[in-house]
């Protein structure tokens, strides 16, 4: 992006790592979530024959596949990143952390396996703990309320309240250079 600054990232969905994914959740609530927005979730759970037990199993193996995925890409392009910026900024689809996967301004044990990318969240990690200088920054969407955690001194997550629920909803201008990522916020809702 500019000197001394890294761009990466990668599509990523909640991969059933963490949270509640039984049969009784899927039945529940994976409908709202997957089921009408992934065409391979429902080719998947035609084989089932309405077996929720099945489609529980299909739907996690799926998840945890595509979460695979994202890790160990964001684990290749992030060494690579972080060798050559002091600060890398990481674009993700979903939040990559329990504690800033929130619902109604708290962690729902339901919602997590479909809203958090737990695998990714762990490549992550391991690219700051063995990157200790470089400041990694982490911006998410895919949840219902806004976040901004301090996970480890040099890994940042911000997490944006896509659809503008409650008065708290706010758009942020990031301004990045060689000394760092501000963040100024807009108190504008939605």
């Amino acid at each position: 992006m500019t000197d001394g600054v890294a761009l990466i990232g990668t599509e990523t969905w909640g991969d059933a790592r963490v949270g509640c994914l039984s049969s009784r959740n899927l039945r529940q609530r994976a409908h709202e979530f997957l089921y009408d927005q992934i065409e391979d979730i429902k080719i998947l759970t035609e084989t089932c024959n309405s077996d929720t037990v099945c489609i529980a199993r299909k739907v996690k193996a799926f998840l945890r596949a595509r979460g695979d995925d994202s890790a160990n890409h964001l684990q290749r392009v992030g060494r690579i990143a972080a060798e050559t910026a002091q600060q890398v900024l990481i674009l993700l689809h979903a939040p990559p952390f329990p504690e800033v996967t929130l619902y109604r301004n708290e962690p729902d044990p339901k919602g997590l396996p479909f809203f958090c990318a737990s695998a990714a969240g762990e490549a992550i990690r391991g690219l700051a703990e063995n990157h200790p200088d470089v400041q990694f920054t982490v911006l998410a969407g895919h949840t219902h309320c806004e976040a901004d955690i301090l996970i480890l001194p040099n890994l940042r997550v911000l997490v944006h309240d896509p659809g503008g629920n409650g008065a708290t909803s706010r758009w942020a201008l990031l301004e990045v250079n060689q000394r760092g990522m501000f963040v100024q916020a807009n108190t504008q809702t939605a």
